[in-house]
């Protein structure tokens, strides 16, 4: 834990919404989805740390440490904040970034956005300390750089994409793009998951004269020695079979974890399902879904998505099922991660199947998990990070079909130990989050020396892991 708080620091990191938890007890901690990705950064980073962001629960009225790091929040006007995230982020970035829907804009949705990354410029000039080093997240704070850029031309600012970032083409329907650009040209990297976003990046600052940005391929990792232990507990193993058990005899079970998000192709996932048992293909006295679906934005839009997956889910269950044996069983909440890892156990089949996406931390965290190399992970390859767990079976999900086909065949050979999920575990164990946080960290401190030699390591890594295949992590100088 931090001794008394500093007054600036070396390292801010700034997320639209702080990655804690509030246990209702005065206690604070980290997300367990947030702890692979960011409890990572104080155990790597060099000097003090801290994290700026707009709390989930109940506000922090002063600095908090947690894991190693100090707290802040971001305090927006409650109008601000739902325009600027449930508006502007989420019906507007959002279907833009990913291809999916139809963007929707607002004018008072983009003013908040401007006000909202014009605060955490503001508040992020007051934390860092000279020369320091700033790390925003994802396309929520994409016109901050240029804002604090201003304020303090002294720091080295990086900006780390979750979403895919979108061609020109579909970049045009934003009526302010010009603003977003101009906003991101201000940082020092620009992190991507793959090397079409940053292909795109480089189309889109292409005409910039001011300054241009280094983009480098940089996915996010998981916590894979935590879901390792958790994996290898004893009273995690037993509750996995508890689990398989209450399925029936010898089940066959898929599992689907993801947001209530259109991009996740919920959807697509259940028609698949739907098509399987229709076809005769699996048997529905023995197979079964465990949709695990996460709440996201509170908008029109995701309710009226939950509805039309609630109504899917009992219409198969309608058809398929038995009273008391349901052949869905759907879940609409965040689990912890021991729950998670129960069900990475349980499952034979990982369906991780987006029409969209930047990386996909539900698959490496499912391969994380299964220490005998059992079970099989089938990943979309419209994915922006299927490139990185090549071994993986690989569908479009559009492809009704072709998906059926693959989930009979990932179904068949899940209980075999598979060189091809050794190697893929190998990986994710590699290319955790601390290593991605060094890798980020070194490429947004150094000189063009110092990214470089990240950029050679990641192709390094690569060419190890993936012998028989053309590298994927690649770096793109925009000069």
């Amino acid at each position: 834990m931090p001794g008394r708080e500093p007054t600036q620091y070396d390292l801010v990191v700034a997320t639209h919404l702080l990655p804690i938890t509030d246990n209702h007890d005065r206690a604070v901690a980290w997300h367990h989805r947030a702890e692979g990705i960011f409890g990572a950064v104080p155990e790597v980073a060099e000097g003090s740390v801290a994290f700026l962001g707009a709390p989930s629960g109940r506000p922090l009225h002063r600095p908090t440490s947690v894991g190693g790091a100090w707290l802040h929040s971001a305090h927006l006007p409650a109008p601000m904040r739902t325009d600027f995230v449930s508006g502007y982020c989420a019906q507007s970035l959002s279907p833009t970034f990913h291809g999916i829907g139809r963007p929707t804009f607002r004018r008072s949705w983009a003013e908040a956005y401007r006000q909202a990354n014009e605060l955490f410029a503001d508040r992020l000039a007051e934390m860092a300390a000279p020369g320091a080093t700033v790390w925003l997240h994802d396309f929520h704070l994409l016109q901050t750089p240029s804002h604090l850029r201003r304020m303090r031309p002294d720091l080295r600012i990086g900006v780390q994409l979750h979403s895919p970032f979108p061609p020109p083409e579909l970049l045009m329907r934003l009526p302010d793009r010009a603003r977003l650009i101009d906003g991101l040209v201000g940082a020092d990297l620009i992190a991507v998951a793959e090397t079409r976003s940053a292909d795109n990046v480089g189309s889109a600052v292409a005409d910039m004269v001011r300054r241009q940005p280094h983009t480098q391929v940089i996915p996010l990792g998981v916590d894979a020695a935590g879901i390792r232990a958790l994996a290898e507990d004893p009273a995690v193993r037993r509750a996995a079979a508890e689990l398989r058990n209450s399925f029936g005899e010898s089940p066959t079970v898929f599992l689907s974890v993801g947001r209530l998000d259109a991009a996740q192709g919920l959807q697509h996932r259940l028609d698949a399902f739907e098509a399987l048992l229709a076809g005769g293909r699996l048997d529905p006295a023995r197979t079964v879904l465990a949709l695990v679906v996460t709440a996201d934005d509170r908008t029109d839009e995701a309710a009226e998505l939950r509805c039309r997956i609630e109504q899917a889910v009992a219409g198969i269950n309608g058809r398929y099922g038995r009273v008391g044996r349901p052949v869905v069983h759907h879940l609409y909440r965040s689990l912890n991660m021991r729950d998670t890892v129960v069900l990475y156990l349980a499952a034979d089949v990982l369906l991780a199947t987006p029409l969209a996406g930047g990386t996909d931390l539900t698959a490496q965290e499912f391969v994380a998990a299964r220490r005998d190399a059992t079970g099989r992970l089938i990943f979309s390859e419209l994915n922006a990070t299927c490139s990185h767990l090549p071994e993986a079976y690989q569908v479009n999900p559009h492809h009704l079909e072709n998906t059926v086909e693959t989930m009979t065949s990932a179904a068949s050979q899940a209980h075999v130990a598979s060189p091809d999920m050794a190697i893929m575990r190998e990986r994710v164990s590699h290319h955790d989050a601390a290593h991605q946080t060094r890798l980020f960290l070194s490429a947004v401190g150094g000189g063009p020396d110092v990214r470089s030699a990240a950029s050679a390591l990641c192709h390094r890594i690569d060419a190890t892991s993936q012998p028989h295949r053309e590298q994927t992590s690649t770096s793109v100088a925009l000069t």
